[in-house]
């Protein structure tokens, strides 16, 4: 969550909006509960008053007191002095289009979502307006079905998740949409349906649902089978837990028609479970990986809905993995075929590495971005060798005292090109990677091998590094695909590039709506 500010007379409003919902042991009870903060750590003072204050001020000195508002709200979600504190300061909780939205116009749309007879209702439509919405945003759709919470602090979260957690959609389209899809719900009585009319003529009078980006044609799919592969893209994130010997692991299933058909499935490997992902340690990884990849296609791939009308499927691997797992030999990892045979995984499937941390952390995310579409750009325009070669830097040697200007100049390329051994002290690895990243260009190879010489190298990867190939992901991983299996079954397969070679390479098109892999994704004190 973001950083909530508070001023004087907002501090005084926040502390007797707390004091009038909890009781003291009902405040601990909610911040042991709900936060995972201990109320007698909080600093001490003689009478309750004194202490909620001593909260408030820790809370916004860590950066976590809109987490303590909204927590709050979530607990005490009909009483009236903390609603009111949270309606008073909307424009703060809730990041939105002030260009297209007021807060006005927000707060009159919660006044008619609290009145809706079902709420049920609203929570089928999310799903279906977001499919992927149970694995990216479990705790919203868990409050949707909690008869317990009213249906002010329901309509509340609704808001917050539409116009915030789903960057890649416009903020007003994806709302106006919703809104115009729930004004035609038959369940709903026929006075909600004209509020939610009316307030949609208010807000954008030619609004037309039938141009938006969300409507959803993966829930039409043919009954003839279209020509061309399913490209299914199985999207597993990793990001390790404090402890440093865990890991947390979250996995989503994305199918992609030749016609451009999208749909996005989470994948679970204990469905009995409410905790997000599953926790494994680092040893267990590849294990978990293996897991992921046979109920994709036990579960998923087999079933004909799921092909989008596409006759067969070709299978990548995206591990999302946190900057000090991006060296790890993933390729290496063993699984099984078919028949039970232990193979290499960057043999049998597409395999590519990409940055967790470019996903979940804003300012590399929009470093990234900027580079991503400068690179697509450029390749658009531009299928000479001799031009892709200047956009791509080649590095035959690593000045950890030069990363800055290293980072300026990726800046302007679309790839990099390592073609010595990355740094042995780990210190200085991490400082590498993170100027990579930092800078923001979406391609990076490595080999983990320390003897191959630099020259064979360049000749090797330079075969991956064309225009045609850089357009199209799928054919240059399936070109690296082929290269480590034939790796695998020479007779010097240490020597070879493909027993050794890492491809980092981010796609915006394919960035998942991830929050934090931590457990609950709240702090722990």
């Amino acid at each position: 969550m973001g950083k909530f500010e508070l001023e004087g007379s907002q501090v005084e409003e926040l502390r007797e909006a707390l004091s009038s919902a909890f009781t003291e042991e009902s405040l601990k009870q909610m911040l042991r509960l709900r936060l995972n903060w201990r109320w007698d750590e909080i600093k001490k003072g003689e009478a309750y008053e004194d202490r909620l204050f001593n909260l408030i001020e820790l809370a916004e000195s860590e950066g976590t007191a809109e987490n303590l508002i909204i927590s709050a709200a979530r607990q005490q979600s009909n009483n009236p002095r903390i609603q009111t504190f949270v309606e008073a300061y909307a424009d703060k909780l809730i990041e939105f289009d002030t260009g297209v939205l007021t807060t006005e116009s927000l707060l009159n749309l919660l006044t008619v979502l609290k009145k809706t007879n079902d709420f049920q209702v609203v929570a089928e439509l999310v799903r279906h307006i977001l499919p992927t919405i149970e694995t990216h945003r479990s705790q919203e759709v868990k409050d949707f079905e909690q008869p317990d919470l009213s249906n002010w602090f329901k309509g509340f979260r609704l808001l917050k998740l539409l116009l915030e957690d789903y960057p890649g959609l416009e903020q007003h389209s994806i709302l106006l949409t919703f809104v115009e899809r729930l004004s035609k719900e038959s369940k709903l009585d026929n006075s909600i349906k004209e509020q939610l009319n009316k307030w949609l003529q208010n807000i954008d009078p030619k609004f037309n649902s039938q141009g938006s980006e969300l409507e959803q044609p993966s829930l039409r799919v043919s009954t003839q089978l279209t020509p061309g592969p399913l490209q299914a893209y199985l999207m597993i994130a990793v990001n390790s837990e404090k402890s440093k010997t865990k890991v947390r692991v979250i996995a989503s299933l994305l199918c992609i028609s030749p016609t451009g058909v999208r749909k996005e499935i989470p994948l679970h490997l204990n469905p009995e479970s409410n905790e997000r992902g599953v926790l494994r340690s680092r040893k267990k990884l590849p294990q978990t990986v293996a897991q992921f990849i046979e109920n994709s296609i036990a579960d998923n791939l087999s079933i004909p809905e799921n092909l989008l009308g596409c006759a067969y499927y070709a299978l990548t691997i995206e591990l999302f993995l946190p900057i000090d797992y991006l060296c790890e030999p993933v390729d290496l990892w063993d699984i099984k075929d078919d028949f039970g045979n232990q193979v290499y995984l960057g043999s049998q499937y597409r395999l590519v590495v990409r940055s967790y941390d470019r996903v979940i952390k804003p300012g590399l995310k929009n470093a990234f971005s900027e580079s991503w579409y400068r690179a697509k750009d450029w390749l658009a325009q531009n299928s000479e060798l001799a031009l892709l070669q200047d956009k791509i830097q080649h590095l035959a040697s690593i000045e950890c005292t030069r990363l800055g200007a290293l980072k300026e100049t990726l800046k302007e390329k679309i790839g990099i090109q390592i073609t010595c051994p990355l740094p042995e002290s780990q210190p200085e690895m991490l400082k590498f990677l993170q100027t990579i990243l930092e800078s923001g260009v979406p391609m990076a190879l490595w080999t983990r091998y320390r003897e191959l010489p630099s020259s064979e190298f360049v000749v090797r990867i330079d075969r991956f590094l064309t225009s045609e190939l850089l357009c199209n992901p799928c054919d240059l991983l399936e070109k690296v695909r082929k290269e480590r299996a034939l790796a695998f079954d020479c007779e010097t397969p240490e020597k070879h590039l493909g027993r050794h070679l890492t491809i980092l390479w981010d796609d915006l098109e394919r960035m998942p709506i991830l929050e934090p892999l931590q457990s609950g994704g709240q702090r722990s004190r």
